[in-house]
């Protein structure tokens, strides 16, 4: 009886996959992301940041007129997966929330933005911000302990951060929908032993939703001492998901793949080669439809930066790249 049970749920699961299967293939052709910027620098210099900010001078700061063309993209993405901030900092654009104002509500849903809370904002700010009605909001949290946050976050004061964010946290549970609100912590040694007692915080003082634990993406301008001092072993990583495993609190942990650990097992000995900065996660993820945005409004096909176009010159953008779709797809799988 037993095995004719095991049989039937294992046949059940094969026909759930195909459905699955059948249906994302019938289903509209969409976005798998558009990972947008409206400014073109940052306000902090985080050790482990992906950007080598010896190659970037200056701050593009993106027009209103171009906003507004690239809420024409929103209806075009899957779920909650436009962004409004990916390489730089938001929050240092002084139009920040008037743009998040301005897009229409039936778009709000589809959208979120991460930010360092290191900007100095004032009360009126925050309750902008809890009406804005967005999916989430993503706030980095490497540490609540003012030596390591420092360090790891240059430029930043943790004065700054913890105020922002109490008031943040005061104005949200008030609200009667604001965003939620995610947070993210990079996994390091410095930060390493105080990380279940951050998730536990953020949960508990905080409103998270959920927590992500990531990896540091290899980029070339980390050099392989940083490595040694900062990143932490396979060992570490497997106990970071225990952890996530057991906590009372939503956890997600994105470890490193695999080709992150050199031949000699010592993980992140050496700087690694063959990795673009372009795509820093490497070949899977290249496969994935999606469109990266500047402030400055060029936007480009992720992983070919070029196939490159330029948002103010389009007159319908969102015509436009729905009817490029097929074509940006045919030209990742190629």
């Amino acid at each position: 009886m037993q095995s004719k049970y095991k049989y039937l749920a294992k046949t059940w699961r094969k026909v759930f996959q195909t459905f699955m299967k059948v249906k994302k293939r019938l289903s509209p052709l969409a976005y798998e992301f558009v990972a947008a910027d409206i400014t073109g620098n940052c306000n902090l210099r985080c050790t482990f940041c992906i950007n080598d900010f010896s190659h970037i001078q200056g701050n593009t700061l993106m027009k209103e007129a171009t906003f507004e063309k690239l809420l024409a993209l929103v209806p075009l993405v899957n779920g909650c997966n436009f962004f409004i901030s990916c390489l730089f900092e938001p929050t240092i654009h002084p139009s920040f929330i008037s743009f998040l104002e301005k897009i229409p509500p039936g778009y709000r849903r589809k959208i979120y933005f991460t930010t360092n809370m290191s900007t100095r904002l004032s009360l009126r700010d925050f309750q902008r911000l809890s009406l804005v009605n967005i999916h989430h909001i993503n706030i980095s949290i490497d540490s609540l302990q003012r030596d390591t946050f420092e360090k790891l976050r240059q430029k930043a004061k943790f004065e700054h951060f913890i105020d922002n964010l109490r008031c943040l946290v005061e104005v949200f549970a008030r609200a009667a929908h604001p965003p939620r609100l995610r947070y993210t912590t990079m996994a390091l040694k410095p930060n390493l032993a105080e990380i279940p007692k951050l998730v536990e915080t953020c949960a508990q003082n905080y409103l998270a939703y959920t927590h992500e634990i990531r990896h540091v993406y290899q980029v070339p301008h980390l050099s392989s001492q940083w490595k040694q001092d900062n990143l932490i072993s396979n060992h570490d990583w497997q106990q970071i998901q225990v952890f996530a495993g057991e906590t009372l609190y939503h956890c997600e942990v994105v470890p490193p793949p695999p080709v992150y650990y050199p031949g000699d097992n010592q993980p992140y000995s050496r700087q690694l080669t063959g990795i673009s900065p372009n795509d820093p996660a490497g070949a899977a993820s290249s496969l994935l439809l999606g469109l990266n945005v500047h402030s400055d409004g060029t936007i480009s096909l992720y992983g070919r930066p070029d196939i490159q176009y330029q948002l103010d010159d389009l007159e319908e953008p969102g015509k436009f790249f729905k009817k490029q779709m097929h074509h940006f797809q045919a030209i990742i799988r190629n």
